[in-house]
């Protein structure tokens, strides 16, 4: 005989979260049996997930595609940059995009995962080299858009490549590891097998090799005597300031 339909007051639907194991007939009415455009909060709760807001005004360049991934990090003035890959280019912007794929550079796959380890590898390495006073020295003119030769030149032909190369050592050991609310767990893509620790640490080993020969490069050139006139700032740290690394290579204590 069917009974009448009573009135229930839930005062925090899913509250108690996803609970696809328990019958939804005699389940508790606190949790859900189906979630979808949810994401879980700092708490570990189930919350709506945020609308979308369109923000770019023309999407001529996508082609009709949407973005597969999108990207926002601070650069050294402190303004947020948005970064977006969709119809096989990489893009600049938000209400206006600007196409800065690399010249010959064909985009064939957009299952990308962009992280940043400029930072990191400019404070514990180009900083180690450079001396605290010229790192600065150089940072603040790129900044105030001021960068003149002979720094401009150092940058280009040597501290570039340096960083480069030193940003991707400071990588490879994260790069198959996602780290989100449910934890770090590594990455298994279909049709894909995961390297070995070994595999990664050649990796490494071969992408640190070829970062302590642009430093090499780099020392070679102030040791030569263009210093002392050209590059006042990497002679001149006093007391707490980090004094310029003269030797590429890891050093090793034998006790």
């Amino acid at each position: 005989m069917a009974q009448p339909l009573q009135t229930i007051t839930v005062s925090a639907p899913a509250f108690k979260g996803l609970n696809t194991q328990d019958s939804p007939l005699s389940g508790d009415v606190q949790f859900a049996s189906v979630v979808d455009n949810a994401v879980i909060d700092t708490f570990g709760r189930i919350g709506s997930r945020k609308g979308l807001q369109a923000l770019t005004t023309d999407n001529t360049l996508l082609n009709g595609k949407s973005p597969t991934v999108i990207h926002e990090y601070e650069d050294v003035t402190g303004t947020l940059v948005v970064l977006s890959i969709a119809n096989g280019r990489v893009f600049e912007g938000d209400t206006t995009l600007t196409d800065i794929t690399p010249v010959g550079y064909v985009i064939t796959d957009e299952n990308f995962t962009i992280v940043n380890f400029n930072d990191k590898a400019q404070d514990v390495h180009i900083q180690n080299y450079l001396g605290t006073d010229l790192y600065n020295k150089i940072q603040a003119d790129i900044v105030g858009s001021s960068l003149v030769d002979p720094y401009l030149s150092l940058l280009n032909d040597y501290i570039k490549p340096m960083l480069l190369h030193w940003s991707m050592v400071e990588y490879l050991p994260y790069a198959g590891v996602n780290i989100a609310n449910g934890g770090i767990y590594t990455k298994n893509p279909e049709n894909s097998t995961a390297l070995t620790k070994e595999h990664v640490d050649y990796l490494i080993q071969k992408s640190e090799s070829t970062a302590q020969f642009y430093t090499r490069r780099f020392i070679d050139n102030m040791q030569s005597g263009v210093a002392p006139s050209n590059f006042p700032e990497y002679y001149s740290n006093t007391q707490a300031d980090m004094y310029p690394d003269d030797v590429a290579e890891n050093q090793t204590w034998v006790l």
